[in-house]
């Protein structure tokens, strides 16, 4: 037998069984219990207070930028 010819057919062969596999998936019997839902909530506000502290950060510096091109324009005039 050619090994070129062996690995030609079982490698895809072995990516189609993952493939199934990954499709059919049997149920887990597991659940959530309170502590991660409280977990998940803390990452939700995490998340939401560090987008708006950036937003400030960068806001503050927008800000400065817009207001010595507006200081420089009116000192040109």
């Amino acid at each position: 037998m050619d090994l070129k010819k062996i690995t030609g057919i079982t490698f895809p062969l072995f990516i189609l069984a993952l493939l199934f596999r990954g499709l059919f998936v049997s149920d887990a019997y597991a659940y959530i219990d309170p502590a991660s839902g409280s977990m998940f909530i803390q990452v939700i506000i995490g998340a939401l207070v560090g987008v708006g502290i950036t937003m400030k950060l960068y806001w503050a510096k927008i800000r400065f930028k817009f207001s010595t091109i507006r200081a420089n324009r009116s000192k040109n005039e």
